[in-house]
């Protein structure tokens, strides 16, 4: 006889159901074989699965066992395929009751038989809850899985506790939803003196979505500036709250015992970091820096360290916002709806242009340091902000953006008019609205388009670069709250990307 029950696979940041098959045979040597294209990991969970076993007092059949996982062509991957394979084996010696094919299960056993915490709950959740069917999950998991929906949820942290369960010995408690607790703002815009210019151009780039650049020496303040934008963040909306869980869940980095994320992610990556760990991939087609960040700040610290193949392969992802991987054994598309902020020094030493210190080997120093940045990824950056050295002689006095709370109200009142403009769109915020729909959203007077002309001409925008250049300025209309795009929006637009901005290379 067959005994079947269902765990998953993962694709993406989707769970597909994959059947669990378990066929005692007698009259054949005993031993335990799993079939199906399992991966190593599943393959050595035949060692966890007899010694957790054996831990609770249950003996290893003297049979032939095998275990086949459908369908056979998806590669099995991850430790989570252990409780559905110890239940399987469960249900063959009759121990747990055959209704257990109308679940779906994962988790990692332990040898003593305790069941350890697994990447992915979240999506099983969401999965289990589509069919109507109940989820076999870790205790740690169990408030992770809650935000799944409308759904019955098992979360026991041992083995004994499932079997006691359904015996009747036992009753296991449905586990209870929590929320990710918001931390207060440590890094703020009143922490840093002076920089009113680049203070500014941050409040433009979080109001509207904007990708920005800050160039200036060392100890300017340019990651501290990166890491305030933090505190001018609204928390995740619910559904966004959902997506971006799923992916840290999946990515195996949500603690033990976390709920449901609600503070935007800010990832900050190594210079040195590969194209897999930036973009995903690897064995497992993990998601990347990139999509950690969604719906949050990907901040690029030393941006020309980093490797150029690493930099151009955002440009894709930055116009798509979709990370797709593809691999010879798997393709995968992972969300990738990032906010790009980044920093740079003028050159490797640091020192072109300072008036104390000047760079010895200008102007190469700061032309071989930029080579790694490449033109069409410039051109994707709509902000340049020139962070310069503070005057101590002019020490710099507190600005109204250095206020927390009148600065949050002021982008605030921005993106509502944003929302109401783009009602009933996949998109909320002005970064985000294509070509095609810009030249009916935008309320552009005939002499701020007349200056966008001449400065297009004068500069050799792109077509790309031309819209950038108008979207900064309607957000720089919503901040002021004016009815259309002023020649004064304009100017201020163009002066965040013609003044500061590096060689196009």
């Amino acid at each position: 006889m067959v005994h079947t029950l269902s765990t998953v696979s993962f694709q993406g940041i989707q769970a597909l159901l994959v059947e669990v098959q378990v066929q005692f045979v007698s009259g054949s040597l005993p031993g335990l074989n799993i079939v199906g294209l399992p991966d190593r990991a599943v393959n050595e969970s035949k060692e966890r699965v007899r010694s957790a076993l054996q831990s609770i007092g249950i003996g290893f059949p003297c049979k032939r066992v095998t275990i086949n996982l459908s369908p056979a062509n998806i590669l099995k991957e991850g430790s989570h395929y252990d409780l559905p394979l110890v239940l399987g084996m469960l249900m063959g010696l009759e121990i747990l009751p055959p209704e257990l094919r109308n679940t779906i299960s994962l988790g990692e056993l332990s040898l003593d038989g305790s069941i350890k915490p697994v990447a992915g709950v979240l999506s099983s959740a969401l999965l289990a809850a589509s069919l109507g069917r109940t989820l076999i999950c870790p205790g740690a998991c169990g408030p992770e899985a809650r935000w799944g929906g409308e759904l019955s949820i098992l979360a026991p942290h041992h083995l004994l506790e499932l079997i006691n369960h359904f015996k009747g010995t036992q009753v296991l408690s449905t586990p209870e939803p929590i929320l990710d607790v918001l931390s207060s703002p440590v890094e703020h815009f009143g922490l840093i003196h002076g920089q009113a210019h680049t203070k500014l151009g941050l409040v433009i780039s979080v109001s509207g979505g904007h990708n920005a650049l800050m160039i200036g020496p060392p100890g300017t303040g340019k990651s501290l500036l990166a890491k305030s934008t933090m505190s001018l963040l609204d928390p995740l909306t619910p559904k966004e709250a959902l997506e971006v869980t799923m992916i840290h869940s999946l990515s195996g980095v949500l603690k033990e015992g976390k709920g449901l994320m609600r503070q935007r992610p800010f990832r900050s990556p190594h210079h040195s970091a590969s194209m897999a760990s930036m973009v995903g991939g690897g064995l497992r087609g993990t998601p990347g820096e990139i999509s950690m960040a969604h719906q949050g700040i990907l901040f690029l610290d030393e941006l020309p360290e980093f490797s150029r193949s690493v930099l151009d392969a955002l440009r894709q992802s930055m116009e798509t916002r979709q990370a797709v991987v593809s691999r010879a054994n798997y393709h995968v598309t992972y969300p990738a709806n990032f906010q790009l902020i980044s920093a740079m020094n003028p050159c490797k030493c640091g020192y072109l242009g300072k008036s104390s210190k000047e760079c010895r080997q200008a102007p190469e120093c700061g032309t071989r340091y930029q080579q790694n940045i490449s033109g069409p990824l410039l051109d994707r950056i709509d902000l340049f902000m020139n962070v310069s050295e503070v005057d101590f002689k002019n020490f710099p006095e507190a600005t109204v953006l250095d206020n927390l709370d009148y600065t949050r109200a002021l982008i605030r009142r921005a993106q509502d008019r944003q929302r109401i403009r783009y009602q009933g769109k996949d998109f909320q915020c002005n970064a985000l609205c294509p070509s095609d729909l810009l030249d009916q959203a935008l309320n552009m007077n005939k002499h701020s388009k007349d200056i966008l002309l001449k400065a297009a001409n004068l500069f050799d925008f792109s077509m790309r670069g031309f819209y950038r250049v108008a979207k900064v300025a309607q957000t720089i209309s919503d901040l002021e709250q004016a009815e259309e795009i002023l020649p004064s929006h304009m100017t201020q637009a163009l002066s965040y990307r013609v003044e500061q901005s590096p060689k196009r290379r």
